[in-house]
């Protein structure tokens, strides 16, 4: 019976590892395209595809 605690603490630990391996993937992703975004929508004037755009983000 304790082994099968043993077994999901471990797999607990691996689900929290990779959340917080996604979440770094995310903000990483987010601060290097954050440039770009500033410069191809918030500087230009609003259209239909700005947006959606926003909308979709």
């Amino acid at each position: 019976m304790s082994t099968d605690y043993a077994t999901i603490a471990a797999s607990a630990r691996q689900i929290a590892y990779c959340s917080i391996a996604v979440t770094c993937a995310v903000f990483y992703d987010y601060g290097h395209t954050f440039p770009r975004e500033v410069d191809f929508v918030w500087t230009k004037p609003w259209t239909l595809a700005s947006i959606l755009y926003l909308g979709v983000c």
